[in-house]
C-alpha cells in the first residue's frame, strides 16, 4: 500500500466518521424537535384550556348570581303589597316571565303554594328550595331533566321580606343545559361539549348539543369516565381523588376511538363541577407552528453542520463573541456602554414594536464627586458596580439599561401603556437606591437625582430624550436633588447659568 493509497483511505476515515456524526446528530435532533414541540403544545393546549373554563365557570356563577338579584328586585318590590299574590302582582309576574331570561316565574306563599305565571298551581311545601328559601336564604332547588328535549332544569328560590319576616318566596326556572353550552359556544367553534355534575358523578346538565355522546341521562359522570381509555400520567383514581377534594384538573382520553380533553373546575353552587370535553384535533388546531418548526428544522442542520466544522472555528467563534459582548458592554458595571445604549435606544424607537409609550430616564448619584474625594476612586467603584447590579434587578431584561458617563446611567422602559408609570417607576427606583446597603461608605446609603422624559411627548430619538431628561435632571438637583423630575418643556424654557457647573 503506497502513501498516496494510505492518505485517500485515512482521509476516508476521516470523512467517514464525520458523516456518521452527521448523521446520528441529525436524527437525534429530529427526535428532541418532535419531543419538545408535541410537549410543547400539550402543555400550552391544557393550560388554554383549563383557563377558559376557569373563566367560563365564574361567567356561569355570575349569571346565576344576576339571577338571584333579578329575584330578589323583583321580590322587594312585590314586598310592597300586603297581598303578594294580588292582581297586580300576578300581572307583573306574567310580564317579567317575557321579558326574562328566566323560563318561568313563580310566587309561592307561606303554605307552599306556588302559584306560576301562566296561572297554574300546585303545592311544593315539601321541596327542599323553598323551606331554604322560607328560611331567608337563596336556594338552588335540584335539576329536573326534560324527557322531550333533555335539558336540564333548576329552581331558583328567594324569599320575599316584609318587616324582616319571610312572608313567601319567588322563584324561577332556569335552563342551566342551555346556559352552559352557551358559555363555550364560541370556543372551538363550537365543537366541544359540556357537563354540570356533583362532586359524586350525579350529573346535573348535560349539553343538550351533543345528542352522539355515549352518557345517558342516568350514568355516573365519574364511573363512565374511570373506564375509558386514559392517555399520559392521568389516573382514575386521581380524577375521583380531585372531585372528591374539589379541585380543579384536566385529563385526556381516548372515547369512541376520539381523542379528547376533559377538564373540570369546581364551582360555587352547590358543591357542582363544570366539566368540558373537547377533541384533541379541535383544541390544537389554532396552533400553526409550521413556520417555528421549519426554522427549529433548519436550525438543527445547521447546528450539525457547523459541528463538521467546529474543530476549526470554535476558537475563532468563541473568542468573536466574547469581543462583540465585550464592545457592547460597560466593563466596570456590566451594564451597556453609551455607544451600545444609544444604538439600541434608536434602533428600538424606529421599530415597528414600539408602541405607547418609552419612558427614558437619566440619573446619576448624588455628591459623587465627593464620595470619590473623601473615600477614594476604589471606592466609588464599587458603589457603581453594586448601582449597575441593582437597575439590572430593578428593571425587565427587555428594557435598556447602560452607563453613559461617569455616575450617569439612562434607562428606556418600553411600551408602557400609561404615562403615570413614570412617576411610579422613578419613585420606587430612588426609594429602593435609598434602602439599599452600600456597606463600604460610613453612612451606608446613597442618593440619586432623576430625570424623566416621555417619547413620542418629548423626543423621537436618543439625543432628544437625552436633552430633555437633561433639562429634568437638572430641576432634581436645582430642588435639592435625592428625587425625580418629568421634563416639562415650560420649565425647561427657563434658562440658568448654573447648569454646566452642576456637579
Amino acid at each position: 500500500m503506497n502513501k498516496k493509497t494510505s492518505t485517500y483511505q485515512e482521509g476516508m476515515k476521516t470523512h467517514l466518521k464525520s458523516l456518521c456524526i452527521f448523521l446520528a446528530f441529525t436524527l437525534f435532533s429530529f427526535l428532541i424537535f418532535f419531543y419538545f414541540v408535541q410537549e410543547d403544545v400539550e402543555r400550552n393546549t391544557e393550560a388554554i384550556i383549563i383557563n377558559n373554563v376557569e373563566r367560563q365557570s365564574v361567567h356561569f356563577e355570575n349569571i346565576i348570581t344576576l339571577h338571584f338579584e333579578y329575584l330578589e328586585g323583583i321580590a322587594r318590590y312585590f314586598s310592597e303589597d300586603q297581598n303578594i299574590l294580588s292582581e297586580d302582582n300576578l300581572q307583573l309576574l306574567k310580564s317579567f316571565t317575557d321579558k326574562s331570561s328566566l323560563e318561568i316565574l313563580a310566587i309561592i306563599s307561606p303554605d307552599g303554594t306556588s302559584t306560576y305565571s301562566n296561572g297554574q298551581q300546585r303545592s311544593v311545601a315539601n321541596r327542599k328550595y323553598f323551606q331554604e328559601a322560607m328560611a331567608g336564604h337563596r336556594a338552588i332547588s335540584d335539576p329536573v331533566i326534560s324527557k322531550v328535549d333533555g335539558a336540564s332544569r333548576i329552581i331558583l328560590a328567594v324569599p320575599v321580606f316584609r318587616n324582616n319576616e319571610v312572608v313567601g318566596v319567588l322563584g324561577g326556572s332556569c335552563d342551566v343545559s342551555s346556559l352552559s353550552h352557551l358559555l363555550f359556544s364560541d370556543i372551538y367553534d363550537g365543537s366541544g361539549y359540556t357537563w354540570i355534575v356533583s362532586s359524586s358523578g350525579e350529573i346535573i346538565s348535560r349539553d343538550t348539543s351533543d345528542s352522539n355522546s355515549p352518557i345517558i341521562t342516568y350514568d355516573n359522570f365519574l364511573d363512565f369516565y374511570e373506564n375509558t381509555k386514559l392517555i399520559g400520567s392521568a389516573s382514575s383514581n386521581q380524577f375521583r381523588d380531585n372531585f372528591a377534594a374539589h379541585h380543579k384538573g384536566v385529563m385526556k382520553l381516548t372515547q369512541d376511538k376520539v381523542t379528547c380533553y376533559l377538564a373540570y373546575q369546581p364551582l360555587n353552587l352547590s358543591n357542582w363541577f363544570l366539566c368540558y370535553v373537547v377533541p384533541v384535533s379541535a383544541a390544537q388546531e389554532s396552533y400553526q407552528f409550521i413556520s417555528d418548526y421549519e426554522f427549529i428544522l433548519f436550525a438543527s442542520i445547521f447546528i450539525a453542520m457547523l459541528l463538521l466544522l467546529l474543530t476549526i472555528f470554535r476558537s475563532n467563534s468563541k473568542k468573536q463573541q466574547e469581543l462583540l459582548v465585550f464592545g457592547q458592554t460597560d466593563a466596570l458595571t456590566n451594564v451597556l456602554n453609551k455607544q451600545s445604549t444609544e444604538d439600541q435606544i434608536n434602533e428600538w424607537l424606529s421599530n415597528e414594536q414600539c408602541v405607547g409609550f418609552q419612558t427614558f430616564i437619566m440619573l446619576d448619584i448624588d455628591k459623587f464627586k465627593e464620595i470619590n474625594d473623601i473615600h477614594g476612586h476604589m471606592i466609588g467603584d464599587v458603589i457603581l458596580r453594586e448601582l449597575g447590579l441593582l437597575l439590572r434587578r430593578e428593571f425587565r431584561e427587555t428594557d435598556i439599561v447602560g452607563r453613559i458617563g461617569g455616575d450617569e446611567f439612562c434607562i428606556l422602559a418600553k411600551n408602557n401603556t400609561s404615562e403615570y408609570f413614570a412617576a411610579n417607576r422613578a419613585e420606587r427606583l430612588c426609594q429602593h437606591v435609598r434602602q439599599h446597603n452600600f456597606p463600604d461608605i460610613p453612612c451606608h446609603n446613597i442618593t440619586i437625582s432623576v430625570g424623566i422624559a416621555i417619547s413620542p411627548q418629548h423626543g423621537h430619538s436618543y439625543n432628544e430624550l437625552y436633552v430633555s431628561a437633561d433639562k429634568a435632571l437638572y430641576q432634581t438637583k436645582r430642588r435639592g436633588r435625592n428625587g425625580y423630575t418629568i421634563f416639562d418643556p415650560e420649565q425647561a424654557d427657563i434658562e440658568n447659568p448654573e447648569m454646566s457647573q452642576m456637579p
